[in-house]
């Protein structure tokens, strides 16, 4: 067998996975969004990452990639009014980001494919829990990639950003 002929990662993904109805396809949620934490510019990530290639890399790998649409809505959603709930900033505009990564994560992991979130604000992470788990279960696999462990609690986070606490 030649290296032209193996299969590609996603052909192999397919024939391994009992969960992914279409293991060749890539659903792809992003989430230009900063309501979690005080910083800008965490929301450009997503816009950057397609901008710099990610699309080409993923569809070089032997996937299909399906962008969810709306991106725009996330920088419009924000409340004119979002008091902080005890020490929680933001938390209906942290909400409603959320259910909207819920919404659209849900819809590419019952499709059968395998869901992708880019964002740069860790309380999306919130959303794509939701949204994976109202499909898998107790079967739901999650790989974690972050640089902290964002499982600070309501009462425990000391700064009330809802970003380090998408976990707990």
């Amino acid at each position: 067998m030649s290296l032209s002929d193996s299969p590609s990662d996603a052909q192999l993904m397919a024939q391994r996975s009992k969960f992914l109805k279409q293991a060749q396809t890539i659903g792809v949620t992003c989430v230009p969004f900063s309501g979690g934490q005080p910083k800008g510019g965490v929301d450009d990530g997503p816009v950057e990452m397609l901008r710099f290639g990610l699309v080409d890399q993923i569809e070089g790998m032997g996937y299909a990639v399906n962008i969810s649409d709306g991106m725009d809505k996330y920088r419009t959603m924000r409340p004119a009014s979002d008091p902080p709930v005890g020490k929680l900033k933001n938390p209906r505009y942290v909400s409603m980001a959320a259910r909207r990564v819920a919404e659209q994560v849900r819809a590419h992991c019952a499709s059968g494919s395998l869901a992708l979130t880019l964002g740069g604000d860790h309380s999306i992470a919130m959303g794509t829990l939701v949204g994976s788990t109202a499909v898998y279960g107790d079967d739901l696999c999650v790989l974690w990639i972050d640089a902290h462990a964002d499982i600070n609690t309501p009462a425990t986070t000391d700064s009330g950003n809802l970003h380090g606490c998408p976990l707990s």
